[in-house]
Formats: structure tokens, sequence, C-alpha cells
């Protein structure tokens, strides 16, 4: 559920699977203001319907902001295609993301399903150094978070920080399971206008 009043991109409702809801969504961002520069592909290494990125205007300038659904370990392994290996086409996404990354400059934020714990867990080591490589630039404030520990993250740009530190929305509103998974929100501060 979104607050009524804003701006949404998503990543479109093709990201590999048979939908019965053509409504639903992978990846989307939110913003009260409008999206500029927005990008559907990020680079053709990556698979559609897991990546949107778009700026927006907040009070202290523009920040880009990139959403990403890494795909889960099980992708395309026993369901979907039946084509993969476990964890491979995560390590594909990772892979193409790199470049994505690389080329990005200013307030930045990276958000979504990382599909792995930080710090690692149960993932192979080989596929967490994967994703720490990745994001060599940016900071993850989220992977303090131990109870649940995540795999929604979000991560920032050398230009900004996190204040007070994540917190939680919870899965469960009345009774009813938005998701499988535990929302996470943080406040940001610029580095230069703190």
């Amino acid at each position: 559920m979104l607050p009524p009043d804003g701006h949404v991109i998503d990543a479109g409702s093709d990201w590999g699977y048979r939908v019965d809801d053509p409504a639903r969504r992978k990846v989307l961002l939110w913003s009260k203001h409008p999206w500029t520069d927005v990008d559907l592909v990020g680079s053709e290494a990556l698979p559609p319907g897991r990546f949107v990125a778009g700026t927006t205007k907040t009070p202290h300038g523009e920040v880009q902001v990139l959403g990403v659904c890494i795909p889960w370990r099980g992708a395309h392994v026993t369901h979907g295609r039946r084509d993969r290996r476990a964890w491979e086409d995560h390590s594909r996404f990772l892979e193409g993301l790199v470049p994505v990354l690389d080329a990005v400059s200013g307030r930045t934020i990276v958000a979504g399903d990382f599909n792995q714990r930080i710090p690692r867990t149960i993932q192979p080591a080989v596929l967490a150094e994967q994703l720490d490589a990745a994001l060599a630039e940016f900071s993850v404030p989220t992977a303090v978070v131990r109870e649940p520990q995540l795999i929604d993250h979000i991560a920032l740009g050398p230009d900004l920080r996190s204040v007070g530190g994540p917190q939680l929305i919870r899965n469960l509103v009345d009774g009813i399971e938005l998701s499988d998974h535990t929302g996470v929100w943080i406040e940001l501060a610029s580095r230069a206008h703190p």
C-alpha cells in the first residue's frame, strides 16, 4: 500500500515468471516529487522487471534511486524456465549491476530485495563477496538489523548517511500478511548538509 499522493515508477510486470495479476510488480519506487531520468533497463545484462532507477528532488537536492530485486537462490531452478543452477541468476544479476553502480555519482540510493543477508549467514561465501564488491562504494545501514535479519536492504552512496538507524515495517497489518518480507526504512541526511 502506497501513500495516496506521490509519483511512482516501476520495473514492469515481466520478471520471467507467469503472473496472474497484471498489476503486480517486483520493483517500484515512490516519491513525493516527480521522477526524471527514469531507467527501466540499467544494463542489457540485467533481466527485465527487476530494475528501475530515477532521480527525484528533495529539500537538499536531487537524489538518484535504484530499485532492485536480485533473483533469489532458486530462480528458474525448480520453477519457471528450470534452466538454472542454484544462485546462477543471482550471480548474473550482480555481474550486470556492477557497471550500473560504477557509473552513478552524487547522492545515490540502492534499495530493494537483495536476497542476501548482510552480514553473510547461509549464502555461499563467494556470493556474499560478490555483493560486497558490487557495493564497494556504498554503506548498507540496514545490515545492523539482526532480528529479523533482513534480505531487503538500503545502500547509500558516499554523499548520504543514515540518521538514527533503520526502522522496521512489519509485514502484518490487522492480521493480514502484506508480504513475506519485513520492510525497513531509514531517515537520510546529506553529508554535505548535516
